[in-house]
């Protein structure tokens, strides 16, 4: 169940293009590659082009054999975020099973919930479950309705969670 909603949340075999169709009548969105993730971290502001060489780092995804996914570029664009504000150091990839350790060697899972199948009872079994294994969160909230990241917040600090997850961006 885990690794499902973990490629669920990644986006792991879908595109995250917002342009509708490809042309090619398939009413798909168009497939990315490398080089357009890289565009859009950029583009976005939150990402320059001197935190493309660290982005490519992080985005080897061990659970994959170091390959680079949409998913795992999302999660390095996570991590690395989270370095950036200060609120975590010295991230790598992480061991089989988790995405990041960090300098004190504690290791991290990203979780990143979608608006249009957010269910609260599921997020926080998932983040649960991840914690019970020992790993720290680390949420993108990219892709949830401000409602939903509010009731997720809330959630969290209800269950006495907060002090092992952090919110990106």
């Amino acid at each position: 169940i885990t690794q499902g909603l973990l490629q669920m949340a990644s986006g792991e075999g879908s595109s995250s293009s917002s342009s509708g169709s490809s042309g090619s009548g398939s009413g798909r969105p168009p497939r990315t590659n490398q080089s357009d993730w890289e565009k859009s971290s950029v583009e976005s502001g939150r990402f320059t082009e001197a935190d493309l060489p660290r982005l490519r780092e992080l985005a080897k995804d061990a659970d994959k054999g170091g390959k680079v996914t949409k998913g795992s570029w999302d999660e390095a664009e996570v991590g690395l975020g989270l370095e950036k504000k200060g609120q975590v150091s010295g991230l790598q990839r992480g061991p089989r099973g988790t995405e990041f350790i960090d300098r004190a060697r504690q290791t991290w899972d990203v979780k990143a919930f979608r608006s249009f199948n957010f269910k609260l009872d599921d997020a926080m079994r998932s983040i649960r479950s991840e914690i019970a294994s020992k790993n720290n969160v680390m949420l993108d909230t990219r892709n949830l309705t401000a409602e939903q990241f509010g009731r997720l917040d809330d959630a969290i600090r209800a269950a006495g969670l907060d002090k092992r997850v952090l919110w990106w961006p």
